[in-house]
């Protein structure tokens, strides 16, 4: 069962009363997901970073791990943080 680990940058832009998720970007290394969640911050409302390992083998994906927020993002992600 061989398994890849990509991190997703899933950033949000602030509109009246809610915040929008944008495209979301995919990154096969960890320190470049987090890099591009910086460079993203200062002209976004929010920035979300992901983990999520894959089975190559079957296509199956794992659950989605937090590892970095930036900014504001929907509530969800911070009771995601939390638990």
């Amino acid at each position: 069962m061989a398994e890849h680990t990509m991190f997703i940058v899933q950033p949000y832009q602030a509109k009246p009363h809610r915040l929008i998720g944008l495209a979301a970007q995919v990154f096969d290394d960890e320190r470049s997901a987090r890099a591009a969640a910086r460079r993203l911050a200062r002209f976004r409302a929010g920035i979300v970073v992901l983990a999520q390992t894959i089975d190559v083998a079957t296509a199956r994906k794992g659950k989605p791990s937090t590892i970095a927020i930036h900014g504001t993002v929907p509530a969800v992600w911070n009771e995601s943080q939390a638990a």
